[in-house]
């Protein structure tokens, strides 16, 4: 099983809300997700850094690989069994191709992307929590809550309208 981290920079504070962050977070969940795989040798991670995230990775641990920001993220999405990210965008993408996500929702940002509140991804706010949340993710095959798309195929008319009203 291939997992997929998404990291992104973590603040010492919101920027708008001034509420505290963590800057260590995402080390702190590499690290978790490292020291994961004695215990499941079935599983490869990939690291893929922000590409605002000045982050230097030396000495992983095989199974463990870095993905960077030249490295088509499409393919990437397409060819992994699990997205972990605290609330890139990534973890939406991925979500929207069916892939399973996990948000580690402990992130200054979390309130403003509440990916598992939304029903995309499967969510933890406590670091311990991340195994479990993959056990259950990989082996039972949770997949998020994508509804279908709302269409009522009128938007072309509706915006000719607007225009021609417009003019």
């Amino acid at each position: 099983k291939v997992i997929l981290w998404c990291s992104q920079p973590e603040p010492q504070a919101h920027p708008l809300t001034g509420n505290p962050g963590d800057p260590e977070l995402p080390r702190k969940i590499e690290n978790i997700l490292i020291d994961l795989l004695p215990r499941h040798p079935q599983w490869r991670l990939v690291f893929r850094p922000h590409p605002n995230d000045n982050v230097q990775f030396h000495n992983l641990p095989e199974r463990v690989e870095v993905s960077s920001s030249k490295d088509d993220l499409e393919v990437l999405l397409h060819a992994i069994d699990c997205i972990v990210t605290m609330t890139s965008t990534v973890g939406l993408q991925g979500a929207m191709l069916g892939k399973p996500f996990l948000a580690i929702e402990m992130s200054v940002f979390t309130p403003d992307a509440p990916y598992s509140d939304m029903g995309i991804a499967y969510g933890v706010d406590k670091l311990m929590d991340i195994e479990k949340a993959l056990i259950n993710i990989l082996d039972k095959n949770w997949r998020p809550e994508i509804p279908p798309p709302i269409s009522d195929g009128k938007a072309t008319n509706n915006v000719i309208r607007v225009i021609q009203a417009m003019l």
